[in-house]
């Protein structure tokens, strides 16, 4: 058998075919995830401040959720929010958590009980001492607040 010396330039045509190939399929990759801008989504809360999503996720039954902070009074910190959606960006209902000291509160994810379709909530509120805990919310399909 011949030293792998003798076999360079076919190494270096094998390297090359590789840039190539990559090259290729890069190309490919960006004309295959094209996509058209279907809908945009924006929220504002009521006192026109800093909005902030944290998770957007379709859901089992066919809905958007996103999850996220809000200000909804200018005198206030920030609230939770969870924005339901239908699949064309048009908003179903908006719930707001805001908590007894007007603190900051927030949401971080959910998830849907498949038998009841109950969203549980994950979020932060601030206590009675200014430090944070984290809090449940159990909300309805329709965005009522079954406990916290």
């Amino acid at each position: 058998m011949l030293p792998l010396k003798y076999f360079w330039p076919m190494k270096l045509i094998i390297k090359n075919m590789k840039k190539i190939l990559i090259t290729i399929l890069m190309i490919n990759s960006v004309q295959l995830f094209t996509q058209t801008l279907n809908w945009a989504y924006n929220y504002n809360g009521a006192a026109n401040l800093d909005d902030e999503g944290a998770l957007g996720i379709p859901s089992i039954d066919g809905r958007i959720y996103i999850t996220g902070e809000s200000n909804e009074s200018v005198a206030a910190d920030q609230d939770g929010v969870l924005i339901s959606m239908n699949k064309n960006g048009t908003t179903n209902w908006t719930y707001n958590y805001k908590n007894a000291a007007d603190s900051v509160d927030f949401f971080n994810t959910f998830v849907q009980n498949p038998a009841d379709s109950n969203l549980y909530v994950l979020g932060g509120t601030t206590n009675a001492q200014g430090n944070m805990d984290f809090m449940v919310i159990c909300l309805n399909r329709n965005g009522q607040q079954q406990w916290i």
